[in-house]
This record gives C-alpha cells, sequence and structure tokens, in this order.
C-alpha cells in the first residue's frame, strides 16, 4: 500500500515531467508516467473494492475449506468484477485524457501536437484534435456502459 500510495501521489504530469528530465523527451516518458500513477490510483481502487465485499460470501467460503486461490476465483473475483472492471474502464479514459496534457510537457502524444499548433497559431487544427479527443472520450464511455452491461444485474444499460 506504501507503494502505491508513493506512486498516486504525484499527479502524471508531474511523472511525466519527472520521466523527461530522467530519460528524455519522447513517448517513452508519457508511457511510464501515467503508468506509474494509473498503478497507483488503481491499486488503491482495486483493494477498496475488494475489502469493502460482503463478508458473508468469504466466510461460508472458508466454512466450505476453499483455499485463498479458490476463494479468490469463486467469490472474490465475481463479487468484485464490476466495481474492478469500472475503475479499469474509467481509468483507461482518464489516461486517454490526460496524455493530452502529457505530450504538451514534452512525453510525446496528441498533446505534443497541440501544443506545436498553439504555437504555430494553427488553431483550425487545434480545435479537431480537441474534437477528436471529445469524440473518443464519448465513445469509451458508451463502450464502458455497455461492457458493465454484462456485469450488472440488471439488464438495462446504465450509466457507470
Amino acid at each position: 500500500r506504501f507503494i502505491l500510495s508513493a506512486f498516486r501521489s504525484l499527479p502524471s504530469l508531474i511523472w511525466a515531467i519527472f520521466f523527461v528530465i530522467l530519460i528524455g523527451m519522447g513517448p517513452l516518458s508519457g508511457v511510464l508516467a501515467m503508468t506509474v500513477y494509473t498503478v497507483g490510483y488503481l491499486g488503491k481502487l482495486w483493494y477498496e473494492a475488494i475489502e469493502g465485499l460482503n463478508k458473508t460470501p468469504l466466510e461460508a467460503a472458508q466454512a466450505m475449506g476453499l483455499s485463498k486461490y479458490e476463494t479468490a476465483l469463486s467469490v472474490v473475483v465475481p463479487e468484485s468484477a464490476n466495481e474492478l472492471i469500472s475503475h479499469s474502464i474509467f481509468l483507461f479514459e482518464y489516461n486517454f485524457r490526460s496524455g493530452t496534457i502529457i505530450g504538451i510537457v514534452g512525453a510525446g502524444g496528441i498533446g505534443y501536437y497541440i501544443d506545436l499548433y498553439l504555437r504555430f497559431l494553427q488553431y483550425d487544427k487545434v480545435v479537431a484534435y480537441l474534437l477528436i479527443i471529445f469524440l473518443v472520450v464519448l465513445i469509451i464511455d458508451f463502450i464502458s456502459i455497455y461492457v458493465r452491461s454484462f456485469f450488472t444485474e440488471d439488464d438495462d444499460l446504465r450509466a457507470p
């Protein structure tokens, strides 16, 4: 937990600056920055989801003599799947949006081009990139609603 806390203590933008200084400009700096932050943030969300599970099924699995591995596969994963998937999809969307900002500090990605076109006053291209980001985030959101529908007890599609 300490390592996860350390990873998420700094925003991904600061991690990007750190990795740009450490290994230079480019996409690898951005990937490492988002990976470090995502591991810390997602780890926290996942362990909180698992710790918040109803204890009754866990106690029943223990009473049946299931091993920790069997309990994890037959109780923990099914009971927490909706939250785990929801958090994972949210962070995928977050990383997509975050990647645009990270690119502005020299860590590659679409943000690099937004910054470049802003410097050359080519606002039409900036608006086009922003529109692409907006549309992709909407598509990811609809996909997340669809995927989550497989893990909810209701048959209707609900927003996360």
